[in-house]
């Protein structure tokens, strides 16, 4: 693209245009069929990843009163439960009750449809509710979005009391917590509480996340290999609504479409990244090793695989930086999602990297390399990316684009490449080093013996497991270890928890560069990473380098900083210092 980039024009980029006609608040409202309310009222969140767009606060008692027409005083308990049991539709609904509000709620019905028995749900305010529809295969959120706490899914294609009503088994709440929230992952309290999940209720039913916990390997595997049970079509971010395509598809289409893309992660292709990333990682190390003292996040493991995925994409060289500085933008959301100032910046970059992929596209079209996007580029014209998503959880944007780029399975495609192919690899790279610090026999091993450095990668990913939790929804009624789940309930696998399990991994939270696990970090079945052999290259790539030329290193500056995150292990900073190398 070199000549041709938006830089060498004369007029302003498309994607350094404005994006945001309007300054966002720090809230949303979801769903654009709630009653409108002054702007100044009408506050949203900004877009930052994709599956981030998830939650809202919770309205006023008065508020909600006005989004039901009746006063909570006046509602009766048999007045919710009067519903015909004759069924016109086949789909289902889920609703809550704010916890607030102790009094029966009147949910409202969507069109050509009709609640069964809704009386039985109390639980906390939750930002979805879905509509199953059996033709369509899909779940599209209900006209008002509730979120159903309990087991018993009303169902519209089913006759009241045909099935059990058995609320999901629940157990001492200091153990639950909502898994959603990124301040529940903060500090040593979710590996205590994974840890008693594994060994007393391995399939947990969370009150307040509304969705059941996954916590031992052999479920998360089964899970995971069963798409015609779990299914990741509704998406793979639990307690969201957004769909970004591929990770988010079923089969058969996931299968057609990860064949196409496979291409650009074959053995070649790595072989051919591998030349590009030695050379990368040089001179990141270039910058820091006569200082003897260094951010290792910053200067190390933050500038490896985002150039390394800029390059695979097929971004040009001069743009490289813009690319990173979007990407941190984005990922910056993660943990913030209260602060406006970085909602606002994670929305613009959002727009901006859609505006210069869309103008890149048609460079790709027009003249294809041997790259990622052309390859992407293809399969869109073949018809293998033509998806209009409806992500409702956009529909209240300002801005009319924000909501069309992330509708466009192109576009979201690109903007999950850019996240999973640099915030995962970044902090596999930085926990892996942490460990090894933590570990100075383990340390000393691997400067011993670094053919270690391939059992000692994996082993890393082991431990640190980069990515904390993915989604599952019922396509079906299924019973596990016992327990009744219903479908178009949600499952989340924590991938902390399932690769520390015991019945798998002897002594599983020691770390041993030696060992070799057979771990469930970059996924199992039809949606395994298809970046594994990347990430696995990038790590051994980087480690050999770094232990080579920044030897002795010891944190320093107070250690690893990290953001509270549920999606990923976040590390901010890690100052560290080594033996500086002699000029």
């Amino acid at each position: 693209m070199t000549g041709n980039t938006a830089e060498s024009r004369s007029e302003v980029p498309a994607w350094k245009r404005r994006a945001i006609t309007s300054q966002p608040t720090s809230e949303f409202v979801s769903s654009r069929s709630l009653p409108e309310r002054p702007r100044a009222e009408r506050s949203k969140r900004m877009l930052s990843l994709p599956w981030m767009i998830q939650k809202a606060m919770k309205p006023s008692r008065s508020e909600l009163e006005k989004r039901t027409n009746a006063s909570p005083s006046t509602a009766t308990s048999s007045a919710i439960r009067h519903h015909p049991s004759s069924r016109t539709s086949s789909s289902y609904w889920t609703w809550d009750v704010p916890e607030e509000n102790t009094e029966p709620w009147f949910p409202r019905l969507f069109e050509g449809g009709q609640v069964s028995d809704p009386a039985r749900s109390m639980g906390q305010w939750r930002t979805r509710g879905v509509l199953f529809d059996e033709e369509t295969r899909r779940l599209r959120p209900s006209e008002m979005k509730w979120r159903a706490l309990g087991s018993t899914i009303p169902r519209i294609h089913e006759p009241a009391g045909t099935r059990s009503t058995t609320r999901p088994e629940s157990t001492d709440m200091k153990i639950d917590c909502d898994f959603v929230e990124s301040e529940g992952w903060s500090g040593d309290q979710m590996a205590e509480r994974m840890k008693w999940m594994r060994e007393n209720d391995p399939i947990f039913w969370s009150e307040e996340s509304g969705f059941w916990v996954i916590s031992k390997y052999e479920d998360a595997e089964f899970i995971s290999k069963h798409q015609e049970i779990f299914t990741s079509e509704f998406g793979i971010r639990p307690g969201t609504d957004v769909i970004a395509g591929l990770i988010d598809d079923g089969e058969p289409r996931h299968g057609i479409l990860r064949n196409k893309i496979n291409a650009g992660f074959t053995p070649r292709m790595v072989g051919k990244l591998e030349v590009i990333f030695r050379e990368i990682t040089a001179n990141a190390i270039d910058k820091v090793a006569k200082k003897g003292e260094c951010d290792f996040v910053e200067s190390i493991s933050t500038p490896l695989p985002i150039l390394l995925i800029a390059e695979m994409i097929g971004i040009p060289k001069v743009d490289h930086q813009q690319f990173a500085a979007w990407s941190d933008d984005l990922i910056a959301s993660q943990g913030n999602m209260d602060d406006p100032e970085i909602m606002a910046r994670a929305a613009q970059a959002f727009v901006e990297y859609g505006r210069y992929m869309t103008e890149l596209i048609e460079v790709k079209r027009q003249d294809p390399q041997e790259d990622l996007m052309s390859i992407l580029v293809g399969a869109k014209d073949a018809g293998l990316l033509d998806r209009q998503f409806t992500n409702e959880a956009l529909l209240d944007r300002e801005s009319e684009e924000h909501m069309e780029l992330a509708n466009d399975e192109l576009i979201m495609l690109l903007v999950v490449l850019m996240i999973a192919g640099n915030e995962t690899t970044r902090n596999a790279i930085s926990g892996g080093m942490e460990l090894l610090i933590r570990n100075p026999d383990e340390y000393q091993k691997l400067c011993d013996d670094p053919s270690l450095l391939k059992s000692a990668v994996e082993e890393m990913v082991r431990m640190v497991s980069p990515v904390r939790t993915m989604g599952r929804t019922l396509t079906r009624d299924y019973e596990l270890r016992g327990k009744q789940m219903i479908k178009g309930q949600e499952v989340a696998i924590i991938y902390p928890s399932i690769n520390r399990d015991a019945d798998v991994f002897d002594d599983p939270d020691t770390f041993k560069v030696e060992r070799n696990p057979h771990h469930l970090g970059f996924g199992i079945g039809p949606h395994f990473c298809m970046g594994a052999n990347l990430a696995r290259m990038e790590m051994r790539v980087a480690f050999e380098q770094v232990l080579k030329r920044m030897p002795g290193m010891e944190f320093s500056r107070g250690g690893p900083e990290f953001r509270p995150s549920s999606l990923v292990r976040s590390c901010t900073h890690m100052w560290v210092r080594f033996t500086p190398e002699q000029p």
